[in-house]
């Protein structure tokens, strides 16, 4: 198998093995199939795929993801405040809401 993933951890990954795969120039990449071969390389680094089809199902994944990312765990009360407030508010800039998303961003509700 190319590239047998040995470790990872959310700073980095290791592979056993890396053979890299010779690929004839087939001219451009549709957007769609560029996208389908980033997911495949993500997925052979040992990345999940999930489908999310509504903004329900997306809203729970990006709480469980900025909780795994920030190693914090929001209450109900917390979550729908910061939710609302920061990263669904359309008077926040775009850098404040990505600033509270990456980093430990304390907030007093």
């Amino acid at each position: 198998m190319i590239n047998d993933l040995i470790s990872q951890n959310p700073n980095s990954t290791i592979i056993g093995n890396y053979e890299r795969v010779q690929r004839k120039n087939k001219g451009y990449q549709t957007e769609a199939e560029l996208e389908e071969k980033l997911l495949q390389d993500l997925e052979k680094q040992g990345y999940q795929r999930i489908t999310i089809k509504s903004l329900k199902e997306l809203k729970p994944n990006l709480k469980k993801q900025l909780e795994k990312l920030n190693d914090i765990t929001f209450s109900q009360n917390e979550w729908e405040t910061f939710y609302t407030n920061i990263l669904t508010n359309p008077q926040k800039p775009v850098k404040t809401k990505q600033k509270c998303c990456k980093h430990k961003c304390i907030q007093s509700y």
